[in-house]
């Protein structure tokens, strides 16, 4: 059984002994949570964490808008775990709503890391392993049920979880449970949970459907937006190389020739896609394994880990796969297939410019994608240099190479509006 609620704190004289994290103090944070936080190597707040925490633990609800990395976890489960010091009765009292797998666990992985002696419990709930282990978790009265929407409909159902007492939702990168069909299992558990519950939403991007949600089930909510770092304008080599659709695969081939890479992450568009990636990269002799939503979760986390241990050179995945995934730093990513979302370009380029490290990336793109090109360099500042590879070249949208010839490349500058209403590409 979990400890019933509330928590205990450790006593005073206990707690004088061990060191702080001063610098989360002034956010309103307990001496307990500053001590386990101090334990665990936490030193300065990110800046969603500085503007998220001290809202959240007024009890009102909020809207984060911030990037995948810049510690939006710890903005919501510190204060969840504040308030387990003050909530009686049983669990589960927090949800946590996460669009996959591996982001479910690694917020659950954060939760218990952030927990430290305090005693807080979470069960993890998603698809792909056993329910009777997870009915067993929660018959344990977590404090806190972290998990994929599916799932958790799936327990309610079975009438194993029972969400009567929650006391706060979570809903993590809202935007890509939107893409990925969730969203009305996201609507459905929502409107089954008390209307007294303290909301949290964070999500990169605020479509239609997000905002009425946040309209019909949230309480005036404080709506904080961190702006996106610089990292892709400072410490990415980001180019586009224009190349026929079908010969994509001929591409990539020359690029692992051209760059070597040591570690190499590619980004598809489908599963199908990663597949047939993946064979490319083996027929180079380069270790590869295909990531995807089809994909049994056991073998998932083994190939990641693999990954990170540096048995397999490359990793091809979906783009909702690769959300929310743990990878490490790597030397080049390669977008496959052009993100539609400029948010998601962001995103999968962040995957090699880390700890200071200059990383490689480059995007094919087709004679269709000038318009997503532009919509990228435009939501980032920058105009994206055009690699040259003999063999390759295409006709990509001239209208954008005209526009992009007038400026520097290179150089972290807003592009100039078209005229006339140019044209630039087909959108799919």
């Amino acid at each position: 059984m979990a400890p019933p609620l509330p928590l205990a704190s450790q006593d005073s004289s206990e707690l004088a002994g061990r060191p702080k994290a001063e610098a989360f103090r002034t956010l309103g944070l307990n001496d307990q949570i500053l001590a386990d936080l101090a334990a665990v190597g936490y030193t300065e707040p990110t800046p969603i964490q500085s503007e998220a925490i001290p809202v959240a633990l007024t009890g009102k609800d909020l809207i984060g808008q911030a990037q995948t990395g810049t510690g939006k976890t710890a903005a919501f489960v510190l204060p969840m775990l504040q308030r387990l010091y003050a909530l009686e009765g049983e669990g589960p009292v927090m949800l946590v709503l996460t669009p996959t797998r591996e982001l479910a666990k690694q917020v659950h992985d954060q939760f218990v890391k952030m927990a430290g002696a305090s005693g807080a419990r979470a069960a993890l709930v998603y698809g792909g392993v056993s329910m009777d282990d997870q009915i067993d978790a929660i018959r344990r009265q977590p404090h806190a049920v972290i998990g994929t929407p599916g799932r958790i409909i799936d327990h309610m159902r079975r009438r194993t979880l029972d969400f009567s007492r929650l006391a706060m939702v979570v809903l993590d990168e809202a935007d890509q449970m939107l893409d990925i069909g969730f969203w009305p299992d996201v609507m459905y558990i929502v409107s089954h949970t008390p209307p007294s519950r303290q909301s949290m939403l964070f999500s990169a991007t605020m479509p239609d459907p997000i905002k009425v949600l946040a309209e019909k089930h949230m309480k005036d909510p404080v709506h904080i937006r961190i702006k996106p770092r610089q990292v892709t304008v400072e410490q990415v080599d980001q180019k586009y190389i224009a190349v026929p659709r079908e010969r994509k695969n001929e591409l990539l081939a020359h690029f692992i020739d051209t760059y070597q890479p040591e570690q190499l992450v590619v980004f598809c568009r489908t599963k199908h896609q990663t597949d047939r990636v993946a064979e490319v990269l083996k027929r180079k002799k380069l270790s590869a394994g295909a990531i995807h939503g089809d994909l049994p979760q056991s073998k998932r986390e083994r190939m990641l880990e693999q990954f990170r241990n540096g048995e397999l050179q490359s990793l091809i995945a979906t783009n909702v796969a690769a959300r929310g995934l743990d990878i490490p730093a790597v030397s080049h990513v390669v977008n496959y297939d052009i993100p539609e979302n400029p948010e998601e370009y962001v995103h999968r380029i962040g995957r090699t410019a880390r700890m200071g490290k200059r990383g490689v990336a480059r995007t094919f793109i087709t004679s269709e994608d000038g318009q997503f090109l532009l919509e990228i360099e435009k939501h980032i500042g920058l105009l994206i240099e055009e690699e040259k590879v003999p063999g390759f070249d295409v006709p990509v949208a001239p209208e954008v190479k005209r526009t992009i010839a007038d400026m520097p490349v290179g150089q972290p500058r807003l592009l100039k509006p078209l005229v006339g209403g140019i044209r630039l590409g087909r959108r799919r």
